[in-house]
């Protein structure tokens, strides 16, 4: 089995090559470190599984360019459908775990379960079947039956404008600043958000905005 591995951190890439000789799985392993190569790997080679981490990095120049993997996911399964597709991620995030799904992606590996898991994810994929962490598993399931649309709109006028600045990067103070408010204001509004959305973070609400494309 070919298989490309398409990770920003070469020690990674050794470590889950590291993994492949132990497993007893045949497979030859290309290791790239960005979109663009990826894509052109693909472009010639024959291969059966891509590995993609959700999250790259890399530099060009004197620049660090960072890439999203779920936009990488769906350009390449718009040009390789038939293609199987475990992304890896360090994020435990439901919005990133649906994308992943929702975007053509057959598993969803937690790094930090990668050693343990690889194979069984690997030879669930290749079988045409979906692979999930059993870590993520119960509270993705949660998430899904909690969210069947998205609820953006049961927040207020207010609090709408307040998540659109929350998810710019606009810290409480600079909200409260602007908005002639106190902090504890703002601090209360944004829990008010993530109560209403089901969120914990301002990365997750991101996500969420994201997804539902509010954002």
């Amino acid at each position: 089995m070919n298989i490309l591995i398409c990770e920003d951190h070469d020690i990674t890439i050794d470590g889950i090559n590291d993994n492949l000789k132990r497993s007893g799985i045949e497979y030859r392993l290309t290791g790239v470190n960005c979109g663009k190569d990826a894509k052109s790997h693909l472009s010639n080679n024959d291969c059966q599984l891509l590995i993609l981490d959700i999250s790259l990095s890399h530099k060009e120049g004197n620049h660090t360019r960072k890439e999203d993997g779920i936009e990488i996911l769906k350009n390449i399964k718009s040009r390789w459908p038939e293609l199987k597709v475990l992304m890896m991620s360090m994020h435990d995030e439901n919005y990133m775990v649906r994308a992943s799904f929702d975007n053509g992606a057959q598993g969803y590996l937690f790094k930090a379960n990668a050693s343990k898991e690889l194979k069984t994810a690997i030879e669930t994929v290749m079988k045409g079947q979906k692979y999930l962490s059993p870590d993520l598993q119960q509270k993705y399931e949660r998430f899904c039956a909690r969210h069947q649309g998205s609820l953006f709109d049961t927040l207020t006028k207010t609090e709408k404008n307040r998540a659109i600045q929350l998810v710019n990067d606009i810290t409480q103070k600079e909200i409260a600043v602007m908005v002639h408010r106190s902090e504890s204001t703002i601090r209360n509004q944004q829990a008010s958000i993530f109560n209403k959305l089901g969120v914990n973070s301002i990365q997750e609400l991101k996500e969420y905005l994201k997804f539902f494309k509010h954002f």
